[in-house]
């Protein structure tokens, strides 16, 4: 079985693992996210707002691209719902 590292910023790990496994379905992919402090990850998006946008974009990405069959599909695991709900009620 070949196996390939992904590289990827830590918030988007998962869909490029999804991505990546309904692509090559017979490959081992390992994450390996670069190391970052969170504070400098907030900071790349230019503060919290933007940073908590682009976080509820990845979420609602993994959950649309694998119900369109682009990608792995895997329930929403309730916890993380109730916490999108959450934060785009703030919005």
């Amino acid at each position: 079985m070949e196996s390939i590292i992904l590289v990827a910023q830590l918030h988007r790990q998962r869909r490029v693992w999804h991505t990546c496994t309904r692509r090559m379905p017979k490959t081992l992919f390992i994450n390996h996210p670069p190391l970052t402090v969170f504070e400098d990850e907030i900071a790349r998006f230019g503060g919290n707002d933007a940073f908590v946008s682009s976080l509820l974009g990845e979420a609602k990405r993994i959950t649309a691209y694998g119900v369109k069959g682009d990608i792995t599909s895997e329930p929403e695991p309730l916890q993380i719902g109730r916490i999108v709900q959450s934060l785009e009620a703030l919005r």
